[in-house]
């Protein structure tokens, strides 16, 4: 689920359903959700709530680099 909508979903009921209306859509079609963008535990929260199978963002964890060779 693309971050534009994930960002704006607390606040806008709007992009909640848009949230809402794509994870039951996956779910539907046996497809696992991915939500992009959870940046607090609200927003991870709501996410929960609505269904969604996976999350990403600052909030569970910032970037790292990929390892660029044998360890």
């Amino acid at each position: 689920v693309d971050l534009s909508f994930v960002h704006g979903m607390v606040q806008s009921r709007d992009d909640r359903r848009v949230v809402q209306s794509i994870i039951g859509i996956a779910q539907q079609f046996d497809l696992a959700t991915i939500a992009e963008g959870v940046e607090n535990e609200v927003t991870l929260d709501l996410l929960r709530e609505l269904g969604a199978d996976y999350a990403q963002g600052f909030h569970l964890g910032r970037p790292a680099p990929l390892a660029t060779g044998p360890t």
